[in-house]
C-alpha cells in the first residue's frame, strides 16, 4: 500500500471507491489501517467501477466532512446540516 494514514496528517478522512474499482483492495486496506490511528474516518463503497460516484455519494462524503469540521471547531455549528447528515436526510 502506497499511502499510510500516519503520513497523511489528516484530521478526518472519507474515502469513496466503486465495488468494481481496481483500487478497491487498496482502499479497503487503507480503511483497516485507519482503525488504530484514532483519526475519524469513513469509507463508502458504491456500485460501480473506477469513476465518479453519483451525487448522493458525493453529498454524503462532503456532509460528513462538514460535520467533522464542526466537531473540530473549524467551522460554525449548523444544526440543520448535522440533522441532515446524521439523521439520514439529504444534505
Amino acid at each position: 500500500m502506497g499511502v499510510k494514514p500516519g503520513d497523511m496528517k489528516a484530521s478526518a478522512y472519507f474515502g469513496l471507491t466503486g465495488l468494481r474499482d481496481f483500487n478497491y483492495g487498496e482502499m479497503k486496506n487503507l480503511d483497516l489501517a485507519f482503525d488504530p490511528t484514532g483519526v475519524p474516518h469513513r469509507f463508502f463503497f458504491f456500485k460501480g467501477g473506477h469513476g465518479w460516484p453519483d451525487q448522493s455519494c458525493c453529498e454524503r462524503s462532503a456532509g460528513w466532512m462538514e460535520v467533522m469540521a464542526m466537531k473540530g471547531g473549524l467551522r460554525p455549528k449548523d444544526e440543520k446540516l448535522v440533522e441532515a447528515v446524521v439523521g439520514g436526510g439529504a444534505v
